[in-house]
Order: structure tokens, then C-alpha cells, then sequence
């Protein structure tokens, strides 16, 4: 039978096991005087979205410079038009920012005309307030894959990231640049904000091992009287 620790479909997010060095390296990215713009990479079931929810779970309990953090499932209700994605970031910035900016958040829930201008108005605000928005968007192969959104899109997208008030990860199976289908997209500059180095989530190392079975020493292997931590274990 599959051992509960390690679960791979669920209607739930499961605990994160190992990953402390990508972890440190993605809090230490994003807390530095000038935070980087991120970009997750790994194939499907290595782990990213449980990655994903613990980073953000320590980000709002260390008193990080993220007031608000949006995580934001795009491999669901899939955006596949410009005006769609705008208007479901303005829904996911709205919730995001309810508990503790209730006027920008009501301001953005009920965007009318041009989502885009609202929210860039809405970022500039918190940025004289010094308020930090952190946008996650998990699942980002899904709109790239389908070849609607345009650069218009992207290039507004750069903008709004282009303010100290907010700052980007998108989680995908492959890099952006290998994504992109429409070529006229592909010349935006949208895509050189992010770190060049993607954050890499695959199997194991390890260090991974090692904290995972400081966590079950008396754990068992079928067939195996213990854990051969040189195997290269996926999540």
C-alpha cells in the first residue's frame, strides 16, 4: 500500500518533507533589499504546489516584508483570454487583501471597465503605504499552453510587477520561455523580470532523505531492513 507520507492526488495540499534548502534559497530571494521575481520549475508530482503553500505558510508567520499573499491555482477555471486573467486577478487580489486592506479589497472586488488600470492603482497605493504583495501563481503552464493571451497581456503584467509594492513566482513544468506558444508574445519583456536561474523541484537529495527519515527512524521498507538514503527518492 502507499505510505501516507508520501501522497500524491487528495482534494488537500499534504505537508512539505524535505525541500529546506529550495525553501531557504526562495525566502532568501524574496526578503532581500531588492526581492526577485521567481520562477518554479518541475515535472508533474515532484512537489511544487506542496512547496508553494509551505513558503507561503512561513512567509505570513516570520513577519516577512508580505502583507498580502495570493496563491492563485491556474491549472483550474484556466483564464483563456486577456480580459478573464485581469479580471481574476483583481478577485484573487481581492481576497488577498480583505483581512487587513478592506478598501482596496472592496475596491477590487468590484472593478468595473479596465481591471488592469484598477489594480495598478491599487498597487501604487500600498506602495505608499510600503504594503508588499506576494502574487503565486501555481499551474502557470495552463494559460501559456493554449496560445490566447497576448502580449498586451504580459506587457501589463510586467508593469504591475515592475512596482515594489508586488512581487511574482509562477510554478510550471517547464520554463517560461519553453512555454510561450504565440510567438508574438514571446518578444514581451514580461519574461526577462524573473530570475534567470529557475528554482528547481525534482527528485530528492540528500539532505532531503535525510530530514524526511529523521522524521521515521523506526520506518520500514518492504523488502529492506532500512531506507537506502543514496536511492534518488521522488516526491
Amino acid at each position: 500500500m502507499p505510505d501516507s507520507r508520501f501522497p500524491i492526488l487528495g482534494t488537500t495540499v499534504p505537508p512539505m518533507l524535505g525541500r529546506v534548502a529550495i525553501l531557504q534559497k526562495m525566502i532568501g530571494s524574496l526578503t532581500k533589499a531588492t526581492p526577485d521575481h521567481l520562477q518554479m520549475v518541475g515535472p508533474r508530482f515532484a512537489g511544487k504546489t506542496v512547496v508553494l503553500h509551505e513558503l507561503a505558510a512561513r512567509l505570513r508567520k516570520m513577519g516577512s516584508p508580505y502583507s498580502a499573499i495570493v496563491l492563485w491555482d491556474l491549472g483550474h477555471q484556466t483564464p483563456r483570454s486577456d480580459g478573464v486573467f485581469m479580471q481574476n486577478l483583481a478577485r484573487e487580489l481581492s481576497a488577498a487583501l480583505a483581512s487587513g486592506f478592506a478598501v482596496y479589497a472592496e475596491h477590487l472586488k468590484n472593478v468595473q471597465g479596465n481591471p488592469y488600470q484598477e489594480i495598478a492603482e491599487v498597487l501604487d497605493s500600498l506602495k505608499e503605504e510600503d504594503v508588499k504583495v506576494l502574487l503565486i501563481m501555481d499551474g502557470f503552464d495552463k494559460p501559456l499552453s493554449n496560445g490566447q493571451l497576448t502580449r498586451n497581456l504580459w506587457d501589463q503584467l510586467r508593469e504591475l510587477a515592475l512596482k515594489s509594492s508586488l512581487r511574482l513566482i509562477t510554478a510550471s513544468r517547464r520554463t517560461l520561455r519553453d512555454l510561450i506558444r504565440n510567438p508574438d508574445a514571446q518578444t514581451s519583456d514580461f519574461w526577462n523580470i524573473f530570475d534567470p536561474t529557475p528554482v528547481r523541484v525534482g527528485c530528492f537529495d540528500e539532505g532531503d532523505l535525510a530530514d524526511i527519515m529523521a522524521t521515521v527512524p523506526a520506518h520500514k521498507w518492504t523488502g529492506q531492513s532500512s531506507v537506502d538514503t543514496q536511492s534518488p527518492l521522488c516526491a
